[in-house]
């Protein structure tokens, strides 16, 4: 039900065919953090435990359009912990009057970091608070000596040109076909 093309160029010639048969096309762009960001973090974002993220990551897993039951929530959280603990990840916030408002993970495996799962709660954007969450991770894999940071951007939505103003630049693109289900919602 899923395929996933490495090769820019592949994915390009095969998006055609499968768009036609109905499947759906996420074209990936890989950005790399190359140079210095354009300006400074708005607010102050702090290094926090993944606990304290869980209210946050459980509303936007709510709000997604696969989210048909609490068990399909409770499953994609559990997996995006076991992710988190194989990718030894950091979590970072910015909190509002104790909220969390907008944080990334930063994942590492010593010498290549990435930057992962951005998100701001609606009624938060527009702060500046999902810049200072991903510099603060930056900063972050920097000072612990890596020396590539990337992260990955749905390259048909406008958070790329949050991450170029950044300070990252296009390395290169996957593409991603997923035939959904056939059956019906759960009740």
């Amino acid at each position: 039900r899923k395929l996933v093309v490495l090769h820019e160029r592949d994915g390009e010639r095969l998006a055609p065919g499968f768009r036609e048969l109905g499947w759906e096309t996420t074209r990936f762009l890989f950005m790399l953090h190359r140079t210095p960001a354009a300006r400074e973090p708005a607010a102050p974002a702090t290094e926090v435990s993944r606990e304290v993220l869980r209210p946050l990551r459980e509303r936007i897993a709510r709000d997604a359009p696969w989210a048909r039951d609490e068990d399909d929530i409770r499953e994609v959280l559990a997996s995006a912990d076991r992710i988190a603990t194989v990718g030894n990840a950091r979590h970072f916030a910015v909190l509002e009057e104790g909220v969390v408002a907008s944080c990334a993970d930063l994942y590492s495996d010593g010498r290549t970091a990435q930057i992962e799962d951005v998100a701001t709660v609606p009624e938060f954007r527009g702060r500046g608070y999902a810049s200072a969450a991903v510099l603060t991770a930056l900063a972050a894999a920097l000072s612990n000596g890596h020396d590539f940071v990337f992260l990955v951007a749905d390259d048909d939505d406008w958070p790329k040109e949050l991450y170029a103003r950044l300070g990252f630049e296009p390395l290169g693109r996957t593409f991603a076909f997923l035939r959904k289900p056939d059956r019906p919602p759960a009740r």
